[in-house]
C-alpha cells in the first residue's frame, strides 16, 4: 500500500509540473512520457492570438467532438473569429474522437513552450494525430486540407 501511495503522489507531482516544463520534457524514444497524449513533437508558429478565441474555438472544437469522431484521413477545423484550433487524424483506418483533456493538454504544451496565447502544434506520432491552434490567416496561402497536417495525414476537411 506504501509503494501505491508513493507512486500515486510522484505522479501527480509529475503531472502538476507538466505546464512549467518548456523544453525540458523528457523524451524517451521521440515520445514525451508526461500527460495524455504521447507527445513526439511541439513546434511554435509564432503567433499572438486573442485569448477569447482560443478558449470558444477549444470548447466549440470539444462540443462537436461529444456526438461525432474525425473519420480517418481527415482534419476536422473550427474556427472562431481569429483562431482556429483543429485536430488532424492521420490514421487509415480508425475515426479519432475529440478529447476535452487532450485539447486541455495540447494548448497547455502549445502555451508552455510557446507562450501564453501563442499558436503552435502538437504532434502524437504513436497515436497519429495532432493538435494545433493558428491564426485564421494562417490558411490563406494554403492550397488544399492536407497543407494543414502532417505530409500524407489528411486528404479531406470537416468544418
Amino acid at each position: 500500500m506504501r509503494i501505491l501511495n508513493w507512486i500515486l503522489l510522484l505522479f501527480i507531482a509529475v503531472l502538476g509540473s507538466a505546464t512549467e516544463l518548456k523544453d525540458e520534457l523528457v523524451t524517451r524514444n521521440d515520445t514525451y512520457i508526461i500527460g495524455p497524449i504521447p507527445v513526439t513533437d511541439v513546434l511554435c508558429t509564432e503567433n499572438d492570438l486573442v485569448e477569447d478565441d482560443i478558449m470558444e474555438a477549444r470548447w466549440t472544437l470539444f462540443n462537436w467532438g461529444k456526438s461525432h469522431r474525425v473519420p480517418p484521413k481527415t482534419v476536422k477545423v473550427q474556427v472562431i473569429r481569429h483562431a482556429m484550433w483543429y485536430q488532424c487524424n492521420c490514421k487509415l483506418w480508425f475515426s479519432d474522437p475529440i478529447s476535452s483533456d487532450e485539447l486541455r493538454h495540447a494548448q497547455d504544451l502549445i502555451f508552455s513552450k510557446c507562450g501564453q496565447f501563442r499558436s503552435g502544434h502538437v504532434w502524437s506520432k504513436r497515436w497519429e494525430k495532432m493538435y494545433a491552434l493558428l491564426p485564421l490567416k494562417a490558411i490563406v496561402h494554403m492550397q488544399k486540407p492536407s497543407d494543414l497536417c502532417p505530409k500524407g495525414c489528411a486528404y479531406s476537411i470537416t468544418m
